[in-house]
Parts: structure tokens; C-alpha cells; sequence
């Protein structure tokens, strides 16, 4: 049973590109991280710095490391390994250190998979499209787009593990992705803006924490349309179509701990907050459960 004392493990994960190095070296300047410095056999990038970034380290010292059983995890990407040593984790999570795992899913489930006496948060970060991945190891410094490429067939593969992880995270503001993945560590209350089969996820993770879950749906069905008509869009059969959708999308209303009419964003925004409130404090709600289903009815008749 982890104590309050001891540090937490908390995973950073993500395709080649996606931004997870970026991220721990942006979390480890905050009190109490520190980051566990990873070995590997790969050849340092400009401006890495060995002791620092990773121990590099070649093939033979590598497997003289796995013989001996020093490894808490270790896999190997690219042609290359890469591990980390369990001695230095150990301590530092002892003193009650934060440790930030910067690993690839194989390392991740390596580690999952020991049931370490301590507590483990796992995020998988995700590129906002391809299109932004690619562009982003193209910008890498490397000697051709040959790399770039082989990189983003590996992706295809390494996007399915998203599964495993506690939080799924895009990163397509670092600032944002930062602050959502510091949210969470430290025990803020944390927004998910995401649809139906996001929310049905996480609820099926069963994590430690409290989920409140809102659906929010439009007074009519013609609002709704000159909502999305009114968007910047180049026509209006992407309206139609999500109008579309909009018919499957509302079935689901019923798996939702509340479910909120946006007549007024004002008055939508309140109805949220007091609902937060009454949930977290334990207070009395306002909420009439008949009134929404008759809503529903409405719109789907």
C-alpha cells in the first residue's frame, strides 16, 4: 500500500514527435519532480548532453546491465535500447520525489506490470493530426525524411496502446498540455472536453478519482443547425452531416450524470458550476431529471 509519503511514478508515453520529452522537461522545473534519466545505445542528438539527458551507453555495457538485473524496465525502439535502472527510482521515490518516466508503452506496461508498492499515474500524449507529426520530425534535426517517414509507420502502431494509459492527452498546445498533465498529478479538478466514446473510457477505467459527467445539448434542433450554419465552414452539407450525427450522438445522454441545456451560455455556465458545486460539497441540486427526458424526446422526434 503506497504511503502519503512516498513519491508517485508518473509515465509520460507517445508516438515518436508527439511531444512527451518536451513535456517531462517542462514538469521536472516544478517542486519535487525529478526526472529518472533513462540508458541507451543510441547516439546523442545535437546539444544532449550525456549524465544528463541519458547515460549513453553501448551494446555491451547495456547487456551487462540486463544480465545483472538492474533494469526496472527496458525495450528497444528503433534499433536502439533504451532502459531504466530501478536502484535510483527506488530511492528517490523512498524520499518522497515525484519521478517522471519518460518511456515508450513497452517500458510503461514493464513497469505496471512489477506492482511496485507505489502509486503510478500513466498519460499517453497524442498529436492534434498526422499532419502536425510528420511536420514536427521533419523539423527534427535529421539527415532525410527517410526517418521521418519509418517514424510515422511506427506511429500507426504505437497509437494503439492508448488504451492502457490512465489519461489520453493531444498535445497541440505544449502550454495546455502541460498544464492538464499537472492538473491531474496534483489532484485539481480537471475538464475533459470530449464526446460520448471518450467519456464512456474513462468511466470504464474505474481510476480513484471523482467523475462528473455532463451532456450539453442545444434547445432545438433548429438552433442547433444555424449554430453549426454559422460557423466558418465552406458549405453547408458539413452542417447536414453533423446534424447527422447529432441524431446518434444525443441516444447517449442517458449515460451522463446531468445533462445541461445551452439556451444561454451564462446561464448554462452557472448551471454547471452550481451542479459541480452541490456534487463536491454534498449540497442540494437543482436538477428536474423529467424535464430533460421530455427535452430529448423533443429533439429526437
Amino acid at each position: 500500500m503506497p504511503s502519503n509519503k512516498d513519491g508517485v511514478m508518473i509515465v509520460l508515453s507517445s508516438p515518436s514527435g508527439a511531444g512527451k520529452t518536451t513535456l517531462v522537461n517542462l514538469l521536472s522545473k516544478k517542486d519535487n519532480y525529478v526526472i529518472s534519466i533513462s540508458h541507451t545505445t543510441r547516439n546523442p542528438r545535437p546539444g544532449e548532453i550525456n549524465n544528463k539527458d541519458y547515460y549513453f551507453v553501448n551494446d555491451n555495457e547495456f547487456k551487462r546491465l540486463i544480465k545483472n538485473e538492474e533494469f526496472l524496465e527496458y525495450a528497444k525502439v528503433f534499433n536502439n535500447f533504451y532502459g531504466t535502472t530501478r536502484t535510483p527510482v527506488i530511492d528517490n521515490l523512498n524520499k518522497g520525489k515525484n519521478i517522471l518516466f519518460d518511456i515508450d508503452w513497452q517500458g510503461a506496461d514493464q513497469i505496471k506490470n512489477k506492482k511496485l508498492d507505489f502509486k503510478l499515474i500513466s498519460f499517453f500524449i497524442l498529436p492534434p493530426s498526422k499532419e502536425v507529426l510528420f511536420k514536427r520530425l521533419s523539423n527534427r534535426d535529421m539527415r532525410d525524411k527517410l526517418i521521418a517517414e519509418e517514424r510515422m509507420k511506427q506511429f500507426e502502431r504505437d497509437v494503439l496502446h492508448w488504451i492502457n494509459y490512465d489519461y489520453v492527452i493531444i498535445n497541440d498546445k505544449i502550454e495546455k498540455c502541460y498544464n492538464k498533465i499537472d492538473n491531474l498529478n496534483k489532484g485539481k479538478n480537471v475538464l475533459f472536453d470530449i464526446d460520448w466514446q471518450g467519456a464512456d473510457q474513462i468511466k470504464n477505467k474505474n481510476l480513484d478519482f471523482k467523475l462528473i459527467t455532463f451532456f450539453i445539448l442545444p434547445p432545438s434542433k433548429e438552433i442547433l443547425y444555424e449554430r453549426l450554419s454559422n460557423r466558418d465552414m465552406k458549405d453547408k452539407l458539413i452542417a447536414e452531416e453533423r446534424m447527422k450525427q447529432f441524431e446518434r450522438d444525443v441516444l447517449h445522454w442517458i449515460n451522463y450524470n446531468y445533462v445541461v441545456i445551452n439556451d444561454d451560455l451564462d446561464t448554462c455556465y452557472e448551471k454547471i458550476q452550481n451542479l459541480i458545486n452541490a456534487e463536491t460539497n454534498d449540497g442540494s441540486k437543482d436538477y428536474d431529471l423529467e424535464f430533460i427526458r421530455k427535452h430529448v424526446e423533443k429533439l429526437t422526434s
